[in-house]
């Protein structure tokens, strides 16, 4: 199981923060660039128990992505679990933290991959760097999001 964690301060208060995370539809905003995010469900809000159903697509590659809501604590933040994604595991917390100025945004991030000592190899080269870089992405939307 690999941990990761990403912290950035927004020009928001947490409501602010929460009104744009609390819509899986903001994923197209946050995605990486060359990435393309289809809603497949009908809930497309956060809220206790919902299931958002999304196909990624990049580099050609298509994916279909089921996250489980839970822990939704307004405006302070909530967990997706995967139910199906590339992962033999997901556990991504957002979290939202009021300070003097601004708000803490955090995504902590448990995983594990597939296909055993390979799948390590794997995500030792290439899949924890993307996420990171993913997350680098998502926080640095989210930041000009809300400076303008």
């Amino acid at each position: 199981m690999t941990e990761l964690a990403f912290e950035s301060i927004v020009d928001c208060n947490p409501e602010e923060l929460w009104e744009f995370h609390s819509d899986v539809r903001a994923l197209k905003q946050l995605a990486p660039k060359g990435t393309k995010i289809a809603i497949l469900g009908q809930i497309t809000k956060v809220e206790e128990g919902a299931l958002h159903k999304i196909k990624i697509s990049r580099f050609g590659i298509s994916m279909r992505w089921d996250a489980r809501i839970t822990e939704v604590e307004p405006p302070h933040g909530f967990t997706d679990i995967a139910e199906r994604s590339p992962f033999t595991y997901w556990r991504h917390r957002h979290e939202f933290k009021a300070l003097g100025t601004g708000t803490q945004l955090r995504d902590r991030v448990n995983y594990a991959v597939p296909f055993g000592l390979i799948g390590k190899l794997l995500d030792r080269l290439l899949i924890r760097g993307a996420i990171k870089s993913m997350f680098r992405k998502r926080h640095k939307s989210t930041v000009e999001h809300f400076s303008k």
